[in-house]
């Protein structure tokens, strides 16, 4: 499920994807569970994402989650 959120952020054909936080908040859940069972920079990594953006986000995909 991960790989296949991956593809849909970033396989679109307008660079950057302008819907990129709009998809994550829409699968949080699965974002929250791929940190859980990896770490959090590798998931930042995947999401080609500095770790610091990505840990100021965190929070808020735990809420949506």
């Amino acid at each position: 499920m991960f790989n296949e959120l991956l593809a849909q952020l970033h396989d679109t054909t307008p660079q950057p994807n302008p819907l990129y936080y709009h998809i994550l908040l829409e699968n949080a859940d699965i974002v929250v569970l791929e940190v859980a069972k990896r770490n959090q920079g590798v998931v930042a990594k995947d999401l080609k994402m500095s770790l610091t953006k990505f840990s100021s986000i965190m929070s808020v995909l735990r809420e949506y989650a």
